[in-house]
């Protein structure tokens, strides 16, 4: 009895987290179960839309405290990604940020494809954001994805109700989704002003591309931010890690722990590194 007694003095004097989501935010959230996780974990998942869940378990299963986080396709959410407004996520970090027992307060990123496009934006606007990791990235901001092709979308993200710079698509002579990529990123000034400002974060970074990524020029767009970064003398971490037999999303090779592919332990010792 008196064990239990000091046990419940013990409770009541940790700090209250609450793991209710704020209201608007919809995703799921995975307390930690790892004592020394310093940072919860935000992931993103790309065009397929809703709670990347599958991406969210690799994270979870190491005992992070994860928030999958959905930003269209999922009730009462925008059913397409366009016009998603970047002070959605803000609020999403700032909430995940006060649920991790590390002394540190700030949160760690994970997004694949259009995710990882958003995680990189983030991280550029955003000093809570400790670390990311970008699977298949962007160097810039995209056209958003509409179900009718036939329709031209706006950009994917806005700001304080106003549309970020993008790069338009370029279907001409497109045969495929990585030529309509390849061939919209030519547009010199289109891309020069949707350039993600990735050295304006104060995140590490890790980069990962596979050169048979048939979507867009992951590899590429990841060497241009890796210019920007060796550029601005960026201070903190940063590499890109490319797998020269693998395509987009990098297989999800990443996604099994038997066997475990190098992609995999990367990505999870870069996260237990970020301080």
């Amino acid at each position: 009895m008196k064990a239990l007694f000091l046990a419940l003095l013990i409770l009541l004097s940790l700090p209250t987290l609450s793991q209710q989501l704020p209201p608007g935010v919809v995703g799921d959230y995975t307390p930690g179960t790892a004592k020394d996780a310093q940072y919860g974990v935000l992931v993103l998942g790309g065009a397929e839309g809703g709670k990347p869940t599958a991406l969210a378990r690799m994270f979870i299963d190491q005992g992070y405290p994860v928030l999958s986080l959905a930003y269209f396709k999922t009730a009462p959410l925008p059913a397409e990604l366009e016009n998603i407004p970047l002070e959605y996520f803000a609020t999403a970090i700032k909430w995940l940020a006060q649920q991790a027992p590390g002394k540190h307060k700030g949160v760690l990123i994970v997004g694949w494809s259009k995710g990882a496009e958003l995680a990189l934006l983030l991280a550029s606007r955003y000093p809570a954001v400790k670390g990311v990791v970008a699977i298949s990235p962007s160097s810039v901001v995209w056209a958003g994805i509409l179900k009718d092709w036939k329709k031209t979308p706006g950009s994917s993200w806005t700001a304080h109700g106003q549309p970020l710079s993008f790069v338009p698509f370029k279907s001409e002579s497109a045969t495929s989704l990585l030529t309509l990529y390849a061939n919209s990123l030519n547009n010199e000034p289109a891309a020069a002003a949707a350039t993600i400002p990735l050295e304006q974060s104060k995140a590490a970074v890790l980069l990962l591309s596979g050169s048979q990524d048939a979507v867009w020029p992951a590899a590429l767009m990841s060497e241009q931010l890796m210019a920007r970064l060796k550029a601005a003398n960026y201070s903190r971490s940063y590499s890109h890690l490319n797998y020269p037999e693998l395509g987009h999303l990098l297989n999800e090779k990443f996604l099994s722990a038997t066997p475990e592919h190098p992609s995999r332990s990367a990505i999870l010792s870069f996260l237990g590194s970020v301080e």
